[in-house]
């Protein structure tokens, strides 16, 4: 797992989330072949941190290329009640193809853990 940063401690998980990604992005060589981005923020979430999420993609795009990807932010908010926040983000090339997709959750504990960190836990346990 990606150790929290000192400025981690003081975002929203979700943003924290997104630059996870983001980084993710560019260690794949992917950032300059992404197209769109989706990002879809599940149970207790806030529509505020949705707009960190973006914030967040909007700063990781804007040091490394001009060319900006489309963006879609969707609020699901049918599961509020929900003791995690859930987000999962999406990078797509310019013929729709998935390049990455990622589901991220932050728990009680305020760690930030994505799927393939989750699968890699139960695989030792």
């Amino acid at each position: 797992m990606n150790a929290p940063s000192r400025s981690d401690a003081d975002q929203p998980a979700p943003a924290v989330a997104a630059r996870r990604f983001a980084r993710v992005l560019s260690n794949e060589s992917l950032m300059q072949h992404t197209a769109r981005l989706e990002a879809t923020l599940f149970a207790g979430g806030s529509l505020e941190q949705l707009f960190t999420v973006e914030a967040a993609l909007d700063a990781a795009w804007s040091s490394e290329t001009e060319a900006r990807p489309q963006r879609e932010l969707v609020w699901a908010t049918e599961d509020g009640e929900a003791a995690i926040d859930v987000l999962r983000l999406s990078a797509f090339d310019s013929d729709g193809r998935v390049l990455l997709r990622r589901t991220y959750f932050a728990g009680a504990d305020g760690l930030v853990r994505d799927d393939h960190e989750l699968v890699k836990g139960l695989r030792r346990g």
